[in-house]
Order: C-alpha cells, then structure tokens, then sequence
C-alpha cells in the first residue's frame, strides 16, 4: 500500500502476499495456484497491477473461498 499511494508503483504485485493469491484462487474459483498461474492470471493488468491487487484483498477479506471437496 506504501508503494502504491506513498510513491504511486501502480504496476506491483507479490506472489508473497497471501491475500493476493487467496483473491485470485476465490475471484477464479481455483483450487489452489502457483507463482507461474499467479503471474500469468495478473498480466493482462499490467501496467496496472497494484490496482487489482486493491480488488483482490478486498475479494480475499469478503467472499469465503471454494470449498474444497474431499
């Protein structure tokens, strides 16, 4: 959020971020994903990353994941 609106970096994302990735899993309706499906599902956003990262902690706060089946 620092780099975002402290230095206006609107083109950062982190596959570190647990939120991110539970976002995209929640918003795709994935199982689980890796740091290749991560990076190719956010570069259609690019250079505008930092912006679907906002969406995507609010997805990850909001909306209960999939459930898993056994």
């Amino acid at each position: 959020m620092i780099a975002l609106h402290g230095y206006g970096r609107m083109d950062m994302t982190s596959y570190a971020d647990v939120a991110l990735r539970r976002g995209l899993v929640t918003w795709y309706q994935l199982d689980a994903i890796d740091e290749s499906q991560y990076n190719q599902l956010l570069s259609p956003y690019a250079p505008y990353r930092s912006i679907i990262s906002i969406y995507l902690w609010k997805i990850s706060k909001e909306i209960p994941p999939k459930k898993q089946t056994p």
